[in-house]
Formats: structure tokens, sequence, C-alpha cells
């Protein structure tokens, strides 16, 4: 998402020089539908987790495609959900326990 980001920040620079500057308006408007097109999707987008980050630069290291990894990754943890570690037992708490109980108002 991070790219799409970028693209949409060049494409919104250059379409804004080519606009204003040098006059070519059809060239900036083909360049500021991109970049909105761009920021909208790098938006809409969700960060990468920890396991597809590892799995995507492992991909890069061995020359693969990282994007592909990252997908692989993504399923895999969708097989296997990591479960919630286990609460902490503890005793009750001392304010709790030294309430006396309610008493109805008589009227």
């Amino acid at each position: 998402m991070q790219r799409h980001a970028r693209y949409a920040l060049m494409a919104g620079t250059w379409g804004l020089v080519l606009g204003l500057f040098l006059g070519w308006t059809y060239l900036a408007l083909l360049l500021g539908a991109l970049g909105l097109y761009w920021g909208i999707s790098a938006l809409r987008g969700r960060a990468r987790t920890p396991q597809e980050s590892e799995a995507a630069l492992r991909a890069v290291a061995k020359g693969n495609d990282p994007e592909e990894a990252a997908t692989r990754a993504r399923e895999e943890a969708a097989k296997h959900p990591a479960q919630a570690p286990p609460r902490p037992t503890s005793a009750p708490s001392p304010v709790r326990a030294r309430r006396s109980p309610r008493r109805s108002r008589a009227s």
C-alpha cells in the first residue's frame, strides 16, 4: 500500500507541474486521475502483518515474488488462527469483598 501512496503523490505532483507550468492539460488530467485512483486504493488497503512482511522479505532474498509469498502467509494464518493467551486468574477485589449488601428502603 505504501507503493500506491508513493505513486499517488508523484502522479499528483507531476500533474500539477505539467498542468500549471507547462500547459499540458491532457497529461495533467491523466496523471491527476491516476493519482486519485492510487490514493484511494492506498487508503482502502490494509497493512501487512509481521508474518506477511517476513515472508515477503524472504521471498525477495530468494528472488521470488513478494506479493505471492505474503498472500501465502496470509492464507496460512487464516488456516491456523493464533489462540488468545489464557487470562490470569486472580482473587476477588478486596473492595468488592467488603461491600455490604444493599438495604431496601422502607417508605
